[in-house]
């Protein structure tokens, strides 16, 4: 695997699960829930964020399908909070992949085939397409509502987003989103059309 390739797959956990499901969030009840405005949804959210200054994923499991073929990953992955992403990736027990992200970096070590990549989000964003920073994948891990900020610079952040409500819970998400002609555009850029991807966190 190509250490372009390697770093996508080791990162799309991130990417293309930001892209599909940007800003959503669900808050589950036991009973009917009551109609609530946007702002006071938002505001609930933002008040039950996980409170950390450091957290743990002690196991990361990752299944990546290319071309019909597919590699299994274990790892563990650390975050401490607006600074550093630390994320270890094993192959049949032996360390192959280590990431680290940084605000404004983006480095990658290749054990298995010793090859070495820093670089920054622009980069990333050029070969996937995305409006993707550190920001975005903190949120991402630690659960908090995220959106591709740039394309809202006018508007408060709150704004971007719109609550339905079921029986059952509230869903909290981005008002515009991705359309097919942009994902016919990113399977082009990667160079992948049927590649899938599973991921499990536990903290």
């Amino acid at each position: 695997m190509k250490i372009r390739h390697l770093l996508i797959a080791s990162l799309i956990f991130l990417i293309t699960s930001c892209a599909v499901s940007q800003g959503e969030m669900i808050t589950r009840k036991q009973k009917r829930v009551k109609r609530m405005s946007d702002a006071k949804l938002y505001k609930k959210i933002v008040e039950n964020y996980l409170d950390f200054n450091n957290i743990n994923f002690k196991k990361v499991s990752i299944t990546y399908e290319e071309n019909g073929k597919k590699q299994e990953f274990r790892g563990s992955a650390r975050i401490l909070k607006d600074s550093i992403i630390w994320l270890s990736l094993s192959k049949l027990g032996i360390e192959g992949v280590r990431i680290k992200l940084t605000p404004d970096s983006v480095a990658l070590i290749d054990r298995l085939h010793r090859k070495y990549l820093f670089t920054d989000y622009l980069y990333l964003n050029e070969k996937l397409n995305l409006e993707l920073n550190f920001d975005i994948i903190q949120s991402f891990l630690t659960n908090q509502l995220f959106n591709y900020r740039t394309l809202f610079e006018d508007t408060a952040f709150h704004r971007n987003f719109k609550g339905k409500r079921t029986k059952t819970h509230y869903v909290f998400y981005s008002k515009r989103r991705k359309s097919r002609k942009y994902w016919k555009q990113q399977s082009n850029l990667t160079g992948n059309t049927g590649n899938t991807l599973e991921i499990l966190l536990r903290t």
